[in-house]
């Protein structure tokens, strides 16, 4: 990994991902995690990653500079709110007292366990489109005069992943 600042993210991360020897080529590494890592860590390493873009975008686009702990908390802030949307949906939908019962115990959980990581969140939520429609996120950049990198990522009214695709121009 060329870049120091995303390897000391990686590295400071839960998953504390050392580029060396073992893990030299990045797209090499992230083909294995897709592969290898269960749901959990294979979502933080997708909430690592936006918030890696995030705060190149951030640098380059407004010159601010966000902090390794920034990107790492960051990360884990988007990533419980994105669960606690998929919660929310859920219980939504669950109306009998089996369900209803589950959900009191998770919500005091969360409350209990996870209070000043919910004190800094914000109260934008990630939401699923609805039934029967694609939400499709893209982004652009310009890495070097003459050549533009696109990206698209397209889920359906599951949160599931439908296609994704990178193109260079």
């Amino acid at each position: 990994m060329q870049c120091r600042h995303a390897a000391k993210i990686w590295f400071g991360s839960k998953l504390g991902i050392r580029f060396d020897i073992r893990h030299v080529d990045f797209t090499e590494w992230l083909g294995y995690a897709i592969t290898q890592l269960n749901e959990n860590d294979l979502s933080y390493v997708a909430a690592i990653l936006y918030n890696i873009w995030f705060a190149r975008n951030q640098m380059v686009f407004n010159f601010h500079n966000i902090g390794e702990d920034m990107v790492i908390n960051n990360a884990a802030i988007s990533l419980h709110e994105y669960k606690k949307a998929n919660m929310d949906e859920l219980s939504t939908n669950c109306t009998n007292s089996k369900c209803a019962s589950k959900r009191n115990k998770q919500n005091q959980h969360n409350y209990n366990g996870n209070r000043r990581q919910q004190n800094m969140t914000t109260t934008t939520r990630w939401k699923k489109p609805n039934t029967g429609i694609i939400k499709i996120k893209c982004d652009a950049n310009l890495p070097c005069e003459g050549r533009w990198g696109l990206g698209a990522v397209c889920r359906n009214s599951d949160g599931e992943l439908v296609a994704a695709a990178t193109w260079v121009f």
